[in-house]
């Protein structure tokens, strides 16, 4: 839609007076120019209230047979915005988009997993919010975990998890090669398990940690289930050696809370489990290094200080 004479008008060529909007003036279906289409039909459009000429000008807009901007959008051909009268251009200024709702959805970076969202949506899929009012949101994205097996840098032995909740693999903790095995996360009076199945005899060797409440919440280790030991309260990183007798056994190592309380990070953890069956298939060789160096090995192996263990075939 526009008024007669307006091309006149951007051609710069001539146009007679009733081809312009004075102060005062009306535009309608029966003013001249009128609101009328070029093929004759009416589109229901009226302006009065013209200010006078100027940097920023007013008007009223109305629509026959309509009111209010939802009306006037239709007759306007475009029903996805809002309109009102304001800006330097002239008289129609397009104040904001009438969404009803939006779709937002997360991507995690490398190296992390999306967890879900939070606040006015839930859930791990697409997030569509119905904007009837202001909304808050938050993406929740973590480290992504490490396989189990991966975690503790043992791939041959076969793992299994019990208790309230599993164990998993994670990076912001480590003894070796920038992962470890974290107990679940679990509340009073739960217990987080891992159980691997050995095959003995043969010796077992591991690193682990604890971050608990002193004396109360616990991180141990079982065969069998005899306890075979037991750390609490804030211990860093400790080798342990565990002799497996011949036969088939359940080794496991537990991180187990009290009714009440917790303290510190209210976890365990644990690195770098090897395994050597005393069958004459491999012979472990363990480096221990006092003072400042490094300890390397032919056949590679050993890179000690951080790889200080290493199984290798009898007779090597």
């Amino acid at each position: 839609m526009e008024a007669y004479g307006l091309e006149e008008i951007e051609q710069e060529i001539s146009a007679d007076s009733g081809d312009f909007y004075t102060a005062g003036d009306s535009f309608g279906p029966a003013t001249n120019p009128s609101s009328q289409g070029y093929d004759g039909t009416s589109s229901g459009v009226e302006v009065y209230d013209i200010s006078s000429p100027g940097p920023q000008m007013t008007a009223t807009f109305a629509l026959s047979g309509g009111s209010g901007s939802a009306a006037l959008a239709e007759a306007l051909d475009d029903d996805n915005q809002v309109w009102a009268m304001s800006g330097d251009a002239g008289w129609l200024g397009q104040s904001q988009v009438a969404y009803t709702s939006v779709a937002l959805t997360a991507v995690a970076e490398a190296g992390y997993v999306f967890d879900g969202w939070s606040g006015d949506c839930t859930g791990i899929g697409s997030c569509v919010i119905d904007m009837t009012a202001a909304r808050n949101v938050t993406a929740e994205f973590s480290a992504g975990q490490v396989l189990l097996r991966e975690a503790v840098d043992n791939a041959s032995l076969g793992w299994a998890d019990s208790g309230d909740e599993p164990w998993f693999g994670q990076t912001q903790a480590s003894y070796f090669d920038g992962d470890a095995a974290q107990s679940g996360k679990i509340t009073d009076a739960q217990s987080s398990q891992l159980e691997p199945t050995l095959e003995g005899p043969g010796t077992l060797f591991f690193y682990w940690r604890v971050s608990s409440e002193d004396r109360f919440d616990f991180l141990r280790l079982w065969l069998d289930g005899t306890k075979q030991a037991e750390i609490s309260g804030a211990v860093s990183w400790e080798r342990q050696t565990l002799a497996i007798p011949a036969g088939q056994h359940g080794l496991r190592w537990s991180y187990d809370k009290n009714s009440s309380v917790s303290g510190g990070d209210d976890a365990g953890w644990i690195d770098q489990v090897v395994y050597v069956p005393d069958d004459g298939s491999g012979m472990l060789l363990s480096v221990t290094t006092n003072g400042q160096g490094s300890v390397t090995s032919t056949p590679s192996g050993i890179d000690c200080g951080t790889d200080c263990g290493e199984t290798y075939p009898a007779g090597t």
